[in-house]
C-alpha cells in the first residue's frame, strides 16, 4: 500500500516573499483571521511580552530560544 506523502516538496532556491505572499493569499481565501477571531472570542488575552535582548550586552542562547518558542506558539 502506498503512503501517502503529507507534505510536498520543497525547492533549494525559495523565494520567501513569494511564499508568504501565497500564504497570506492562502490566509484571506480561507477566512482563517476570522476563524481565529471567533475561536478566541471569549477567550483570555494571550500577550508575549519582548524588550530588547542586547540592552546590557550581547544576546545569549536564551534570547533565541525564547524567540523561537515564541514565534512556534
Amino acid at each position: 500500500m502506498p503512503q501517502e506523502k503529507r507534505y510536498k516538496p520543497v525547492p533549494s532556491k525559495a523565494s520567501f516573499p513569494d511564499l508568504e505572499t501565497a500564504m497570506l493569499e492562502r490566509w484571506r481565501d480561507e477566512g482563517l483571521q476570522r476563524e481565529v477571531d471567533r475561536v478566541r472570542a471569549s477567550a483570555p488575552l494571550f500577550v508575549f511580552y519582548e524588550g530588547p535582548p542586547t540592552a546590557n550586552g550581547s544576546p545569549g542562547i536564551h534570547h533565541v530560544l525564547s524567540r523561537s518558542f515564541k514565534d512556534v506558539i
